[in-house]
């Protein structure tokens, strides 16, 4: 699935937030390929947006709630997002538009409203087929037009459940329009991750991005066991080492914990083993992306916030590189020298956090120009981004 467009509504710091996630006009000069719907020119999506703000303004929030989005779709698993209702006294609402490809382009809405106890007390899905000609903003209106008619056309579904009735999700029924796809969530406040190191471990990929970041690292090298040791038995990998120039060594294990020398790492240099596994994953699927087979949502927050800079714009730029055609790579970071990639405008979204409420500032609707640079306007604090100093000043004058 490829998300369009998300709004929240009184879940954690969110308050009628809508997060745009495509676009109207083709860039003149585009410097991503394939930012639409294979066979339908006009229906963009940003395949990259790169999500920027100060501490606690929900960019971790974001990546919660899509996942738990997408763990309800595509795997019927119970939602989590009602834990972080914001007024106990109302209900949680998440909004949801997104794309799916296969076996042809569709359109779905999916609106939830949820409470504290993770209770869906109200549910709307509506879907229709995507036409040659269509762009996502006329698509959006078409399924308004269907809501407020409440009957689908022929070739679309409405499907819209309350409280007081009794229906089954049809879970079923949207698998069947396309829900096919493949995420992975990699957040800054955990090492989790959604599936195993080993699955997704890429011997030169981890060696050359271990080595840029600490360039003692010498090889990175596979532990086995073969079992009865017999020859033709397959051996089993159940971790790899990694070598020092001066003959230290740290082993991690298969889900990409460090089990021995622990301080050995410094915490970038550990992060980026989990980013490697990200960059591994990519690699595993692009193939199935670009043929049509599947979509794939990557969401990397603030894995590199203990890197330096030009690591942390050269590894973005890696992961950009090594995408499929049907995937979107969502990024968090408030470093300034992210903002000055070779990306369009649109890929860009800002978030505030104002009276105690968070929302998103579209850096295409304030500043038009793709030849721009948007860390003067953050430095001069354009987007109403930069934290505030005040308390800390007042302690400096005391």
């Amino acid at each position: 699935m490829i998300f369009t467009r998300l709004k929240i509504d009184n879940l954690f710091s969110f308050k009628n937030a809508e997060l745009e996630l495509s676009f109207k006009r083709k860039p003149t000069f585009p410097t991503i390929d394939g930012e639409h719907i294979l066979g339908r020119e006009n229906y963009y999506f940003k395949k990259v947006c790169i999500l920027s703000g100060t501490n606690s303004s929900g960019k971790t929030s974001v990546g919660k709630i899509l996942c738990d989005i997408q763990n309800y779709i595509l795997q019927n698993h119970p939602l989590q997002s009602g834990d972080k209702i914001y007024n106990k006294s109302k209900f949680g609402v998440i909004e949801v538009d997104y794309a799916t490809t296969t076996p042809k382009p569709y359109a779905h809405r999916l609106k939830i409203e949820i409470t504290e106890n993770n209770v869906i007390n109200n549910i709307l899905y509506v879907n229709s087929p995507i036409g040659k000609n269509d762009s996502c903003f006329q698509l959006r209106k078409k399924i308004d037009k269907i809501i407020l008619n409440k009957e689908a056309p022929r070739g679309a579904c409405f499907f819209k459940r309350d409280g007081s009735e009794v229906i089954n999700f049809p879970f079923e029924f949207i698998k069947k329009h396309g829900v096919n796809g493949c995420w992975y969530y990699l957040f800054s406040e955990n090492d989790e991750t959604s599936i195993p190191i080993r699955d997704t471990f890429d011997l030169k990929i981890m060696k050359s991005i271990l080595s840029s970041f600490d360039y003692t690292i010498e090889k990175v090298v596979e532990i086995a066991i073969n079992g009865s040791g017999k020859k033709k038995e397959k051996k089993e990998v159940t971790g790899h080492r990694i070598y020092f120039k001066n003959g230290d060594a740290v082993d991690i294990n298969d889900k990409g914990d460090i089990t021995n020398n622990k301080n050995r790492l410094s915490k970038g240099t550990y992060d980026a083993i989990k980013i490697a596994s990200l960059i591994g994953k990519i690699g595993q699927e692009k193939e199935f992306c670009d043929n049509d087979v599947t979509c794939a949502t990557y969401y990397l927050d603030e894995k590199m916030s203990y890197s330096h800079s030009e690591l942390e714009v050269s590894i973005i730029n890696l992961i950009i590189s090594k995408m499929g055609r049907n995937c979107q790579f969502f990024y968090t970071t408030h470093n300034y020298e992210v903002l000055d990639l070779n990306l369009p405008i649109h890929s860009f979204t800002f978030l505030v956090k104002d009276s105690g409420n968070s929302f998103f500032i579209e850096a295409q609707e304030k500043y038009k120009k793709n030849d721009r640079n948007l860390i003067n306007h953050i430095k001069n604090n354009f987007f109403k981004t930069l934290p505030s100093t005040n308390e800390l000043e007042r302690l400096i004058e005391d």
